[in-house]
Protein backbone atom coordinates (compact mmCIF):
# COMPACT_ATOMS: atom_id res chain seq x y z
CA UNK A 1 0.00 0.00 0.00
CA UNK A 2 1.36 3.44 -0.88
CA UNK A 3 0.08 6.86 0.08
CA UNK A 4 0.86 10.32 -1.29
CA UNK A 5 2.62 12.71 1.11
CA UNK A 6 -0.39 15.02 1.50
CA UNK A 7 -2.73 12.10 2.28
CA UNK A 8 -0.22 10.82 4.84
CA UNK A 9 -0.23 14.27 6.47
CA UNK A 10 -4.03 14.24 6.54
CA UNK A 11 -4.18 10.83 8.21
CA UNK A 12 -1.70 11.87 10.90
CA UNK A 13 -3.62 15.12 11.20
CA UNK A 14 -6.88 13.18 11.66
CA UNK A 15 -5.48 11.23 14.60
CA UNK A 16 -4.19 14.43 16.17
CA UNK A 17 -7.61 16.03 15.65
CA UNK A 18 -9.30 13.04 17.34
CA UNK A 19 -6.97 13.20 20.33
CA UNK A 20 -7.63 16.92 20.71
CA UNK A 21 -11.38 16.38 20.37
CA UNK A 22 -11.34 13.74 23.13
CA UNK A 23 -9.47 16.19 25.38
CA UNK A 24 -12.02 18.93 24.62
CA UNK A 25 -14.97 16.62 25.25
CA UNK A 26 -13.51 15.35 28.53
CA UNK A 27 -13.54 18.91 29.85
CA UNK A 28 -16.91 19.67 28.32
CA UNK A 29 -18.69 16.56 29.64
CA UNK A 30 -17.71 17.01 33.29
CA UNK A 31 -21.34 17.12 34.44
CA UNK A 32 -23.06 13.82 35.25
CA UNK A 33 -20.92 10.74 34.70
CA UNK A 34 -18.76 12.52 32.12
CA UNK A 35 -20.12 10.58 29.14
CA UNK A 36 -21.50 11.76 25.80
CA UNK A 37 -24.96 10.35 26.52
CA UNK A 38 -25.14 11.93 29.97
CA UNK A 39 -24.04 15.35 28.68
CA UNK A 40 -26.57 15.42 25.83
CA UNK A 41 -29.36 14.25 28.16
CA UNK A 42 -28.64 16.75 30.94
CA UNK A 43 -27.68 19.77 28.86
CA UNK A 44 -30.23 19.38 26.08
CA UNK A 45 -27.43 20.04 23.57
CA UNK A 46 -26.75 17.44 20.91
CA UNK A 47 -23.04 17.23 20.19
CA UNK A 48 -22.24 15.64 16.82
CA UNK A 49 -21.04 12.06 16.97
CA UNK A 50 -17.93 11.16 15.00
CA UNK A 51 -17.50 7.92 13.03
CA UNK A 52 -14.06 6.96 11.70
CA UNK A 53 -13.87 4.10 9.20
CA UNK A 54 -10.60 2.25 8.60
CA UNK A 55 -10.95 -0.02 5.57
CA UNK A 56 -8.46 -2.90 5.47
CA UNK A 57 -6.70 -2.78 8.83
CA UNK A 58 -3.70 -4.84 7.72
CA UNK A 59 -2.84 -2.34 4.97
CA UNK A 60 -3.36 0.56 7.37
CA UNK A 61 -1.12 -1.01 10.03
CA UNK A 62 1.61 -1.67 7.47
CA UNK A 63 1.56 1.85 6.05
CA UNK A 64 1.05 3.71 9.34
CA UNK A 65 2.83 1.60 11.92
CA UNK A 66 3.61 4.77 13.89
CA UNK A 67 -0.13 5.26 14.48
CA UNK A 68 -0.75 1.81 15.94
CA UNK A 69 -0.18 2.90 19.54
CA UNK A 70 -2.29 6.01 19.03
CA UNK A 71 -5.12 3.91 17.62
CA UNK A 72 -5.03 1.78 20.76
CA UNK A 73 -5.05 4.84 23.02
CA UNK A 74 -7.91 6.55 21.17
CA UNK A 75 -10.16 3.50 20.81
CA UNK A 76 -9.72 2.65 24.50
CA UNK A 77 -11.94 5.57 25.56
CA UNK A 78 -13.35 7.32 22.51
CA UNK A 79 -16.82 5.73 22.56
CA UNK A 80 -17.53 7.33 25.95
CA UNK A 81 -17.22 10.72 24.26
CA UNK A 82 -19.30 10.03 21.15
CA UNK A 83 -16.43 9.03 18.86
CA UNK A 84 -16.63 5.61 17.19
CA UNK A 85 -14.43 3.47 14.96
CA UNK A 86 -15.51 0.98 12.32
CA UNK A 87 -12.56 -1.16 11.25
CA UNK A 88 -12.63 -3.81 8.53
CA UNK A 89 -10.19 -6.70 8.14
CA UNK A 90 -9.80 -9.36 5.46
CA UNK A 91 -9.27 -12.26 7.84
CA UNK A 92 -9.81 -13.36 11.43
CA UNK A 93 -7.13 -12.29 13.94
CA UNK A 94 -5.74 -9.62 11.57
CA UNK A 95 -6.31 -6.86 14.09
CA UNK A 96 -3.63 -6.94 16.75
CA UNK A 97 -4.73 -8.22 20.12
CA UNK A 98 -4.20 -4.98 22.07
CA UNK A 99 -6.28 -3.02 19.57
CA UNK A 100 -8.96 -5.73 19.21
CA UNK A 101 -9.61 -5.59 22.98
CA UNK A 102 -11.06 -2.10 22.55
CA UNK A 103 -13.76 -3.21 20.11
CA UNK A 104 -16.84 -4.61 21.82
CA UNK A 105 -18.78 -5.32 18.63
CA UNK A 106 -17.51 -7.84 16.09
CA UNK A 107 -19.36 -8.64 12.86
CA UNK A 108 -18.11 -11.49 10.68
CA UNK A 109 -19.04 -11.90 7.02
CA UNK A 110 -17.84 -14.87 4.96
CA UNK A 111 -14.63 -16.33 6.42
CA UNK A 112 -12.42 -19.08 5.04
CA UNK A 113 -13.14 -21.71 7.68
CA UNK A 114 -15.74 -22.41 10.37
CA UNK A 115 -12.96 -22.48 12.96
CA UNK A 116 -12.39 -18.78 12.29
CA UNK A 117 -15.91 -18.01 13.52
CA UNK A 118 -15.40 -20.13 16.62
CA UNK A 119 -12.15 -18.31 17.39
CA UNK A 120 -13.75 -14.89 16.96
CA UNK A 121 -16.86 -15.53 19.06
CA UNK A 122 -15.57 -18.25 21.42
CA UNK A 123 -18.17 -20.59 19.92
CA UNK A 124 -21.16 -19.90 17.69
CA UNK A 125 -23.78 -22.32 19.05
CA UNK A 126 -23.88 -23.88 15.61
CA UNK A 127 -24.81 -20.62 13.87
CA UNK A 128 -22.86 -19.82 10.72
CA UNK A 129 -23.60 -17.37 7.89
CA UNK A 130 -25.36 -18.81 4.87
CA UNK A 131 -23.45 -18.73 1.59
CA UNK A 132 -25.30 -15.62 0.44
CA UNK A 133 -23.61 -12.35 -0.44
CA UNK A 134 -23.80 -9.91 2.48
CA UNK A 135 -24.71 -12.56 5.05
CA UNK A 136 -22.79 -12.68 8.36
CA UNK A 137 -23.05 -13.32 12.09
CA UNK A 138 -22.60 -11.28 15.28
CA UNK A 139 -22.92 -11.96 19.00
CA UNK A 140 -24.85 -10.25 21.79
CA UNK A 141 -26.57 -12.58 24.28
CA UNK A 142 -26.02 -15.30 21.68
CA UNK A 143 -24.92 -15.55 18.05
CA UNK A 144 -27.27 -14.19 15.38
CA UNK A 145 -27.17 -14.23 11.61
CA UNK A 146 -27.71 -10.95 9.73
CA UNK A 147 -28.04 -9.70 6.17
CA UNK A 148 -26.05 -6.59 5.24
CA UNK A 149 -27.91 -3.90 3.31
CA UNK A 150 -26.75 -2.74 -0.12
CA UNK A 151 -26.30 0.95 -0.82
CA UNK A 152 -28.13 0.53 -4.15
CA UNK A 153 -30.13 -2.05 -6.09
CA UNK A 154 -27.29 -2.27 -8.60
CA UNK A 155 -24.08 -2.61 -6.58
CA UNK A 156 -21.84 -1.61 -9.50
CA UNK A 157 -18.96 0.87 -9.65
CA UNK A 158 -21.23 3.34 -11.44
CA UNK A 159 -23.83 3.02 -8.69
CA UNK A 160 -21.09 3.59 -6.11
CA UNK A 161 -19.88 6.73 -7.93
CA UNK A 162 -23.46 8.03 -8.10
CA UNK A 163 -23.91 7.31 -4.40
CA UNK A 164 -20.74 9.25 -3.53
CA UNK A 165 -21.76 12.12 -5.81
CA UNK A 166 -25.08 12.34 -3.98
CA UNK A 167 -23.30 12.57 -0.64
CA UNK A 168 -21.09 15.33 -2.04
CA UNK A 169 -24.00 17.61 -2.91
CA UNK A 170 -23.54 21.08 -1.33
CA UNK A 171 -26.61 20.81 0.91
CA UNK A 172 -25.57 17.48 2.46
CA UNK A 173 -23.92 17.95 5.90
CA UNK A 174 -20.25 16.98 5.91
CA UNK A 175 -17.43 16.61 8.37
CA UNK A 176 -15.00 19.53 8.47
CA UNK A 177 -11.64 19.24 6.71
CA UNK A 178 -8.73 17.63 8.53
CA UNK A 179 -6.23 20.41 9.35
CA UNK A 180 -2.79 19.81 7.82
CA UNK A 181 0.29 21.93 7.38
CA UNK A 182 0.01 23.44 3.86
CA UNK A 183 2.63 22.59 1.26
CA UNK A 184 3.12 26.29 0.64
CA UNK A 185 2.11 29.31 2.73
CA UNK A 186 1.34 32.55 0.92
CA UNK A 187 -0.94 35.51 1.52
CA UNK A 188 -3.78 33.59 -0.16
CA UNK A 189 -4.03 31.37 2.92
CA UNK A 190 -5.01 34.32 5.12
CA UNK A 191 -8.24 35.72 3.70
CA UNK A 192 -9.48 37.56 6.78
CA UNK A 193 -8.40 41.12 7.49
CA UNK A 194 -5.84 41.75 10.23
CA UNK A 195 -4.14 44.60 12.04
CA UNK A 196 -0.48 45.51 12.42
CA UNK A 197 -0.67 44.05 15.93
CA UNK A 198 -1.39 40.57 14.54
CA UNK A 199 0.05 40.02 11.08
CA UNK A 200 -0.09 36.35 9.96
CA UNK A 201 3.44 35.23 9.04
CA UNK A 202 3.02 31.46 8.96
CA UNK A 203 1.44 28.41 10.56
CA UNK A 204 2.60 26.81 13.81
CA UNK A 205 3.79 23.26 13.12
CA UNK A 206 2.56 21.72 16.38
CA UNK A 207 -0.89 23.31 16.73
CA UNK A 208 -1.52 24.28 13.06
CA UNK A 209 -2.71 27.64 14.37
CA UNK A 210 -1.94 30.84 12.50
CA UNK A 211 1.41 32.27 13.59
CA UNK A 212 1.09 36.04 13.88
CA UNK A 213 3.61 38.76 14.61
CA UNK A 214 2.98 42.12 16.29
CA UNK A 215 4.63 44.78 14.12
CA UNK A 216 2.90 47.52 16.08
CA UNK A 217 4.32 47.16 19.58
CA UNK A 218 7.94 47.99 18.72
CA UNK A 219 9.56 50.64 16.57
CA UNK A 220 11.97 48.01 15.25
CA UNK A 221 11.18 44.36 14.45
CA UNK A 222 13.78 41.75 13.52
CA UNK A 223 13.72 39.03 10.87
CA UNK A 224 16.99 37.14 11.17
CA UNK A 225 18.67 34.09 9.71
CA UNK A 226 21.98 32.31 9.77
CA UNK A 227 22.21 32.77 5.99
CA UNK A 228 20.94 35.85 4.14
CA UNK A 229 19.88 33.77 1.12
CA UNK A 230 17.22 32.07 3.25
CA UNK A 231 15.57 35.42 3.97
CA UNK A 232 14.51 36.28 0.42
CA UNK A 233 11.27 34.30 0.08
CA UNK A 234 10.11 34.92 3.65
CA UNK A 235 10.89 38.65 3.49
CA UNK A 236 8.84 38.85 0.28
CA UNK A 237 5.93 37.13 2.02
CA UNK A 238 6.07 39.50 5.00
CA UNK A 239 6.18 42.53 2.68
CA UNK A 240 3.08 41.26 0.87
CA UNK A 241 1.29 40.93 4.21
CA UNK A 242 2.33 44.42 5.34
CA UNK A 243 1.07 45.76 2.01
CA UNK A 244 -2.44 44.68 3.02
CA UNK A 245 -2.38 47.10 5.96
CA UNK A 246 -3.28 50.77 5.84
CA UNK A 247 -0.10 52.76 5.33
CA UNK A 248 2.89 53.14 3.06
CA UNK A 249 5.53 50.45 2.50
CA UNK A 250 9.11 51.31 1.55
CA UNK A 251 11.70 48.63 0.90
CA UNK A 252 15.38 49.58 1.15
CA UNK A 253 17.04 46.49 -0.29
CA UNK A 254 20.71 46.96 0.50
CA UNK A 255 21.38 43.24 0.18
CA UNK A 256 19.44 42.98 -3.11
CA UNK A 257 17.45 40.09 -1.69
CA UNK A 258 14.29 40.83 -3.64
CA UNK A 259 13.42 40.79 -7.31
CA UNK A 260 11.76 44.05 -8.31
CA UNK A 261 8.47 43.60 -10.13
CA UNK A 262 6.70 46.38 -12.07
CA UNK A 263 3.45 45.82 -10.19
CA UNK A 264 4.94 46.06 -6.71
CA UNK A 265 2.54 47.94 -4.47
CA UNK A 266 5.31 49.72 -2.57
CA UNK A 267 8.36 51.93 -3.04
CA UNK A 268 11.48 49.89 -3.74
CA UNK A 269 15.13 51.02 -3.67
CA UNK A 270 18.31 49.00 -3.97
CA UNK A 271 20.64 51.96 -4.65
CA UNK A 272 20.66 55.74 -4.12
CA UNK A 273 19.50 55.58 -0.52
CA UNK A 274 20.65 59.06 0.50
CA UNK A 275 17.61 60.94 -0.78
CA UNK A 276 15.14 58.57 0.82
CA UNK A 277 17.05 58.61 4.13
CA UNK A 278 17.03 62.42 4.17
CA UNK A 279 13.28 62.56 3.40
CA UNK A 280 12.58 60.08 6.20
CA UNK A 281 14.71 62.09 8.63
CA UNK A 282 12.79 65.28 7.80
CA UNK A 283 9.44 63.49 8.19
CA UNK A 284 10.55 62.13 11.56
CA UNK A 285 11.56 65.64 12.65
CA UNK A 286 8.17 66.97 11.54
CA UNK A 287 6.25 64.29 13.42
CA UNK A 288 8.42 64.82 16.50
CA UNK A 289 7.87 68.60 16.50
CA UNK A 290 4.12 68.52 15.85
CA UNK A 291 3.66 65.87 18.52
CA UNK A 292 5.62 67.79 21.15
CA UNK A 293 3.85 71.06 20.30
CA UNK A 294 0.43 69.41 20.61
CA UNK A 295 1.35 67.89 23.98
CA UNK A 296 2.74 71.20 25.26
CA UNK A 297 -0.44 73.05 24.27
CA UNK A 298 -2.70 70.30 25.57
CA UNK A 299 -4.37 70.06 22.18
CA UNK A 300 -5.24 67.04 20.01
CA UNK A 301 -2.29 65.01 18.73
CA UNK A 302 -2.07 64.51 14.98
CA UNK A 303 -2.85 60.98 13.84
CA UNK A 304 0.10 60.09 11.65
CA UNK A 305 -0.31 57.82 8.65
CA UNK A 306 1.52 54.49 9.20
CA UNK A 307 4.78 53.94 7.36
CA UNK A 308 6.71 50.67 7.26
CA UNK A 309 10.35 50.51 6.22
CA UNK A 310 11.61 47.03 5.39
CA UNK A 311 15.40 47.14 5.33
CA UNK A 312 17.92 44.54 4.17
CA UNK A 313 21.69 45.06 4.30
CA UNK A 314 21.68 47.98 6.74
CA UNK A 315 25.48 48.01 6.78
CA UNK A 316 25.56 48.42 3.00
CA UNK A 317 23.02 51.23 3.16
CA UNK A 318 24.93 53.12 5.87
CA UNK A 319 28.20 52.69 3.97
CA UNK A 320 26.63 54.42 0.96
CA UNK A 321 25.74 57.52 3.00
CA UNK A 322 27.78 60.55 4.00
CA UNK A 323 28.79 60.94 7.65
CA UNK A 324 25.85 63.30 8.13
CA UNK A 325 23.52 60.79 6.49
CA UNK A 326 24.75 58.02 8.81
CA UNK A 327 24.17 60.23 11.83
CA UNK A 328 20.67 61.11 10.67
CA UNK A 329 19.68 57.46 10.14
CA UNK A 330 21.06 56.42 13.53
CA UNK A 331 19.34 59.39 15.19
CA UNK A 332 15.94 58.83 13.61
CA UNK A 333 16.03 55.13 14.54
CA UNK A 334 17.00 55.99 18.10
CA UNK A 335 14.56 58.87 18.65
CA UNK A 336 11.57 57.25 16.95
CA UNK A 337 8.52 56.85 19.18
CA UNK A 338 5.60 54.48 18.77
CA UNK A 339 3.13 57.35 18.32
CA UNK A 340 5.10 58.63 15.31
CA UNK A 341 3.71 55.55 13.52
CA UNK A 342 6.94 54.75 11.68
CA UNK A 343 8.07 51.13 11.94
CA UNK A 344 11.30 49.48 10.83
CA UNK A 345 11.60 45.80 9.90
CA UNK A 346 15.27 44.82 9.76
CA UNK A 347 16.02 41.67 7.74
CA UNK A 348 19.59 40.59 8.39
CA UNK A 349 21.89 37.71 9.15
CA UNK A 350 22.44 37.23 12.87
CA UNK A 351 26.12 38.02 12.41
CA UNK A 352 25.41 41.33 10.63
CA UNK A 353 22.84 42.38 13.24
CA UNK A 354 25.23 41.60 16.10
CA UNK A 355 27.47 44.44 14.94
CA UNK A 356 24.74 46.94 15.86
CA UNK A 357 24.24 45.70 19.41
CA UNK A 358 26.20 48.61 20.86
CA UNK A 359 24.28 51.35 19.02
CA UNK A 360 21.88 53.63 20.87
CA UNK A 361 18.89 52.66 18.72
CA UNK A 362 19.51 48.94 19.29
CA UNK A 363 19.78 49.36 23.05
CA UNK A 364 16.61 51.43 23.17
CA UNK A 365 14.26 49.51 20.88
CA UNK A 366 15.46 45.89 20.72
CA UNK A 367 15.07 43.56 23.69
CA UNK A 368 16.99 40.69 22.08
CA UNK A 369 14.34 38.16 23.13
CA UNK A 370 11.83 38.96 20.34
CA UNK A 371 12.10 38.28 16.63
CA UNK A 372 11.43 36.02 13.66
CA UNK A 373 14.11 33.48 12.83
CA UNK A 374 14.29 31.90 9.36
CA UNK A 375 15.86 28.46 8.81
CA UNK A 376 18.01 26.44 11.19
CA UNK A 377 21.01 27.56 13.22
CA UNK A 378 19.04 29.39 15.89
CA UNK A 379 20.92 27.50 18.60
CA UNK A 380 24.28 28.64 17.20
CA UNK A 381 23.76 32.41 17.49
CA UNK A 382 23.55 34.96 20.30
CA UNK A 383 21.67 37.86 18.70
CA UNK A 384 18.29 36.43 19.69
CA UNK A 385 18.28 35.31 23.29
CA UNK A 386 16.67 31.90 23.73
CA UNK A 387 15.42 31.10 27.23
CA UNK A 388 15.99 27.35 27.02
CA UNK A 389 18.08 25.58 24.40
CA UNK A 390 16.61 22.15 23.67
CA UNK A 391 17.98 19.44 21.39
CA UNK A 392 15.24 20.13 18.82
CA UNK A 393 16.65 23.64 18.24
CA UNK A 394 19.81 22.06 16.83
CA UNK A 395 17.84 20.06 14.25
CA UNK A 396 18.00 20.82 10.55
CA UNK A 397 14.78 22.41 9.27
CA UNK A 398 13.05 21.98 5.90
CA UNK A 399 12.89 25.01 3.58
CA UNK A 400 10.81 27.98 4.78
CA UNK A 401 10.59 26.80 8.38
CA UNK A 402 11.76 28.91 11.27
CA UNK A 403 10.84 30.17 14.71
CA UNK A 404 8.89 32.96 16.28
CA UNK A 405 10.79 34.04 19.37
CA UNK A 406 8.59 35.71 21.96
CA UNK A 407 10.07 36.58 25.34
CA UNK A 408 12.81 34.06 24.68
CA UNK A 409 10.40 31.20 23.95
CA UNK A 410 10.53 29.56 20.52
CA UNK A 411 7.59 28.42 18.40
CA UNK A 412 8.39 26.26 15.36
CA UNK A 413 6.59 27.73 12.34
CA UNK A 414 6.28 27.15 8.63
CA UNK A 415 6.75 30.70 7.40
CA UNK A 416 5.01 32.65 4.69
CA UNK A 417 6.76 33.10 1.34
CA UNK A 418 6.20 35.58 -1.46
CA UNK A 419 3.58 34.60 -4.01
CA UNK A 420 6.14 35.00 -6.82
CA UNK A 421 8.85 32.99 -5.07
CA UNK A 422 9.25 29.52 -6.51
CA UNK A 423 11.38 28.31 -3.62
CA UNK A 424 12.07 24.74 -2.62
CA UNK A 425 9.15 22.62 -1.58
CA UNK A 426 9.21 20.48 1.51
CA UNK A 427 9.86 16.83 0.81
Amino acid sequence: MSCCPMMTKKIFGLFKLLQNEITVRKKRFTEGDGSYASYCRNSGEIVPQILVIIRNYSAFAEQFEALDERLIQITRECSKYGIYFLVTANAANTIRYRAAQNFAGVYALQLNDTSDYIGLFSGTGGVYPSRIKGRGIFKTDRVYEFQAAHFAQDASQKALRDFVAELNRPNVPKAGPVPVLPERITTALFQESFSAASVPVGVEKASLHTAAWDFDKSVISLILSHDMSELSAVTSGVIEQLSRLDGKITVLDGSELLDKSPDMGFEYLKTDFAGRAEALFQEMVRRNNTYKQAVAKGGPVESYSPEYFVITGLQTILASLSDQGKDEVNTLMEKAELHYNIRFVLCESAKAMSEFVGTAWYKRHISGSEGIWVGDGIADQYTLKIGKLTSSLYSELPPHFGYLVKRGKTILVKLIVGSRCEGEMEE
